[in-house]
């Protein structure tokens, strides 16, 4: 039951919010600078390449998004030659073709991962699996779970909870945020925020963004109480619920954490809510070829950009 959303909150769902916003550029300010790319409307953040005095620009995370896709290659093409180049991953579904993503990207364009997606035109007892439908309803009756009006409200609980999960995966660089940038975006007003409870203490939360009519899980932290009685299984029906009740097309669940191709615990319940995958590219492109160059050397590297290859550094 959606007992946290009050009957006169009316969150913000949809349109061009979310991960095009400005807002949501500016929560990632400690990663780099916002950059608007006047034509398309997207945001890039522009980074110090370490131990140099130069820069380069990647995508916000942990997808681009813009308004003109058809406008991209042009706004990439005139990027300042104080960059070094542009990397990013695009959403798995958008106003793009092939051809247009070989324009913006001639340097770098492959599949990057697989999305687990949940088509919500689908009845949810047929999509979701018998497994997860169990314990959906187990946790249900665990806890009182629901939309919460005021995302920013649960600043400090988000904090804790996402501090134990940073520890329990080594969660590093942009995917840590910080505390600053996560309250920035719990201030959005087009932010969802599923919070559940049980005897007094917030057990878990799960944050989505919505563009359009696809709504995006952004995060999901938990607490041992929570981890214990399974509420990520509860948290995630009442959330795919609501969002069919809403008109929603699609949900994007994201995909298994890291570089992992493997079956691990994450993709096991992600595949388990999805009838339906969508890949997401990485795009990558030179801006200065001279500055690139003289940062990459002539070593081969399979990794782009070639100065940021992890191995040359631990080598």
């Amino acid at each position: 039951m959606s007992w946290l959303l009050a009957p006169t909150a009316q969150p913000v769902l949809g349109g061009d919010f979310g991960y095009l916003s400005r807002a949501y550029a500016e929560s990632l300010s400690e990663y780099g600078d916002p950059l608007h790319l006047n034509g398309s409307g997207g945001w890039l953040l522009k980074r110090p390449i370490p131990n140099t005095a130069f820069f380069d620009a990647m995508g916000t995370y942990p997808m681009f998004f813009c308004r003109n896709w058809q406008a991209l290659p042009e706004d990439l093409a005139a990027l300042p030659e104080d960059l070094a180049s542009v990397t990013l991953v695009t959403p798995p579904a958008g106003n793009f073709s092939p051809a247009l993503l070989r324009r913006a990207f001639p340097d770098l364009l492959r599949p990057f991962k697989e999305h687990y997606l949940v088509n919500l035109s689908e009845d949810l007892d047929l999509a979701v699996n018998s497994h997860h439908r169990y314990y959906a309803r187990r946790s249900r009756k665990q806890h009182q779970i629901g939309l919460h009006p005021l995302p920013v409200d649960l600043w400090e609980d988000w904090n804790r909870l996402y501090g134990e999960l940073m520890i329990r995966h080594a969660i590093s660089g942009v995917a840590a945020f910080s505390p600053e940038g996560f309250r920035r975006q719990l201030a959005m007003p087009e932010m969802l925020a599923f919070a559940a409870r049980k005897d007094g203490e917030i057990t878990g939360i799960q944050l989505w963004l919505g563009h359009g009519d696809w709504v995006y899980h952004h995060l999901s932290a938990y607490s041992q109480t929570g981890y214990r009685t399974r509420v990520s299984y509860g948290l995630m029906w009442e959330a795919l619920g609501f969002f069919k009740q809403q008109g929603f097309a699609f949900a994007d669940l994201g995909a298994a954490a890291g570089n992992v191709r493997q079956k691990d615990g994450l993709s096991a319940f992600k595949s388990g809510w999805s009838n339906e995958k969508g890949t997401v590219y990485l795009g990558g492109r030179i801006v200065n070829r001279k500055l690139y160059r003289h940062l990459s050397g002539d070593a081969a590297s399979p990794f782009f950009p070639a100065y940021r290859d992890p191995e040359r550094h631990n080598g």
